[in-house]
């Protein structure tokens, strides 16, 4: 279920310029898992995974792309942004259904590092 904001949602044409990952069961698409790519760097962009597929197939589906980044020479694997663990915006997250997948995320072991949506000053 695309979540919209800064989910990423479903467009075939959108993700001819991505790296896409597929898994397969019993001939079906189980799910697939789209990255942005840089020079160096992959970011995951989006998660779809049908609902009769086997368990772990997600996580599957990102160490994949954590191989393919390492044998490539990508000095990163972004997973996207996390809400805070704290604060308004990591309730906000806990309270719209976000905690499973921070909970998906965060078993992957990531090093955090702060984004920023908004800024001190206006753009000028």
């Amino acid at each position: 279920q695309a979540r919209r904001l800064t989910m990423g949602q479903f467009s075939p044409a959108y993700l001819r310029y991505q790296r896409v990952f597929v898994a397969l069961h019993d001939g079906h698409l189980a799910g697939f898992a789209s990255f942005h790519r840089s020079g160096d760097e992959y970011c995951l962009d989006l998660m779809r995974v049908a609902t009769d597929a086997p368990s772990g197939t997600m996580h599957a589906l990102i160490m994949a792309a954590v191989s393919e980044a390492k044998t490539t020479g990508r000095v990163r694997l972004s997973l996207a942004a996390l809400p805070p663990r704290s604060g308004l915006i990591g309730a906000l997250a806990r309270k719209t259904g976000a905690g499973g997948l921070c909970q998906f995320k965060t078993c992957f072991a990531p090093t955090r590092v702060a984004l920023y949506a908004a800024a001190t000053s206006r753009i000028e």
